[in-house]
C-alpha cells in the first residue's frame, strides 16, 4: 500500500514497471542519498520522482550526504558547530542565502565550486545558523 504524506500528492500513481525497477534497487527499504542520486540516473527520473517512488513504495531516505539526518539511533545527524568558517565559504553561502535559508541543491553548488565536502558546508551552515531546506529527493 502506498504511503501518502503531505510530499506525495493523493493522485501520485507509479509505473509498475519503474517500480520494480526502483524497488529492485533497494535493500532492507532503506535508500542513501548518494544510492538515490545513482538511481535517479539509472531509471532516468528527477530526484523529485525518485522521492515520490520513496514514499510511494515505503522506502526510508537515509545518509543524507549533507549529514542532515539518517545516520542511525543515538546520531541520527552528523552535522556539528565548527570553531571557523573559511572566509571564501561564508562568502560563497552568503552569496546563496535568502532569509538564513539555502537549498539542498546550493550547498551541493557550493562544496562542488570550493573542492570540500558536502559535510562541510553542512557543518559552516550549521555554525552560521543558516537552515537548510529543499531536499532534492523531497526529504526535508
Amino acid at each position: 500500500m502506498a504511503r501518502k504524506n503531505k510530499r506525495t500528492p493523493a493522485d501520485f500513481l507509479p509505473d509498475e514497471a519503474v517500480k520494480d525497477r526502483f524497488l529492485s534497487s533497494i535493500h532492507e527499504g532503506r535508500l542513501g542519498c548518494a544510492e538515490a542520486f545513482a538511481l535517479s540516473n539509472k531509471l532516468g527520473l528527477s530526484e523529485a520522482e525518485i522521492g515520490l517512488y520513496a514514499d510511494a513504495c515505503d522506502v526510508r531516505l537515509e545518509k543524507c550526504q549533507i549529514g542532515l539526518f539518517g545516520y542511525g539511533p543515538g546520531k541520527k545527524r552528523l552535522v556539528k558547530k565548527v570553531d571557523t568558517v573559511a572566509p571564501e565559504l561564508a562568502e560563497a553561502l552568503n552569496h546563496e542565502v535568502t532569509e538564513n535559508v539555502i537549498s539542498c541543491k546550493a550547498v551541493f553548488d557550493i562544496a562542488h565550486a570550493l573542492g570540500i565536502g558536502k559535510t562541510d558546508v553542512g557543518d559552516a551552515c550549521e555554525t552560521l545558523g543558516i537552515k537548510i531546506k529543499g531536499c532534492r529527493f523531497g526529504a526535508f
